[in-house]
């Protein structure tokens, strides 16, 4: 219980500081709905969201996790011709 309490804590204190750098983001339809703008405001460099359809809490089960995966190596594989 006190671990659980700690946590909530610590969310309730925690401040998002911005991050200068780009973020590519994998979200669910449900959580992006929720939070997109609060997101937004922190990725000072860029922000490139990839939505999945679903719940947060199905993203690693059939069928989503199909197409996690697909996004997740279409954004590897874009990053590795930039380096080329």
């Amino acid at each position: 219980m006190q671990f659980i309490n700690s946590f909530y804590a610590a969310l309730d204190n925690y401040e998002p500081q911005p991050y200068r750098g780009d973020i590519t983001l994998f979200l669910s339809t449900d959580w992006q709905r929720k939070h997109s703008t609060a997101l937004s405001q922190l990725a000072v460099g860029g922000l490139e969201v990839y939505e999945i359809t679903g719940y947060h809490d199905n993203l690693f089960v059939m069928p989503q996790v199909e197409i996690l995966g697909k996004q997740l190596r279409n954004c590897l594989e874009k990053l590795n011709n930039c380096k080329q």
